[in-house]
């Protein structure tokens, strides 16, 4: 005689999820503690207009045009020029660096005199070559959008060109050319 064995169905058995548990509680404060919270910095910046009829050069009345501050950016020097009176100001590259400083200072004498003569100026073309690193652009933005003035014995920021526009600086009249 053969004899039956019988399964005894005891119902589902149950998930032991405490071993996961516990692989929780000690991976997310490490994953809290050694992640790295990176602050991004966004510059607004003003594109160039795009124009829909030709070029005009005529100013009505007489007028002259109006005016438009360059920093243009260049392998050896930095240099602050208008469309009125050409180059204002040139400063050298020293020691492989720029004088951000220098800069600073200078475009806020620019913009005393441009009060003094009743226009309030915010936005200037920033202008690099192509060989200009990003590092560099970048430092010489900072210089032309603050600068820190002291006021009573306390450093004071100062806004001197927030609104930027970026283009390609004109090639150099340097007069030398690759083979």
């Amino acid at each position: 005689m053969r004899r039956r064995l019988r399964k005894h169905n005891k119902g589902d058995p149950e998930l032991n999820i405490i071993p996961l548990m516990n692989v929780m509680v000690i991976l997310i404060p490490y994953l809290l503690t050694t992640a790295i919270f990176s602050q991004v910095a966004i510059l607004e910046l003003k594109l160039p207009q795009v124009s829909q009829g030709p070029a005009t050069d005529q100013v009505p009345n007489n007028e002259p045009p109006p005016l438009q501050l360059n920093v243009v950016i260049l392998k050896d020097a930095i240099s602050i020029t208008d469309n009125r009176k050409g180059e204002l100001t040139r400063i050298v590259k020293k020691g492989g660096k720029f004088d951000l400083e220098k800069l600073s200072n200078s475009l806020l004498t620019i913009k005393d005199r441009l009060k003094g003569l009743g226009q309030e100026k915010r936005d200037l073309n920033l202008l690099a070559e192509p060989t200009i690193d990003y590092e560099t652009l970048v430092q010489v933005m900072d210089a032309v959008r603050v600068t820190t003035v002291q006021s009573g014995g306390q450093a004071v920021a100062l806004d001197l060109f927030p609104e930027i526009s970026l283009g390609d600086a004109p090639p150099s009249s340097t007069g030398t050319t690759e083979p």
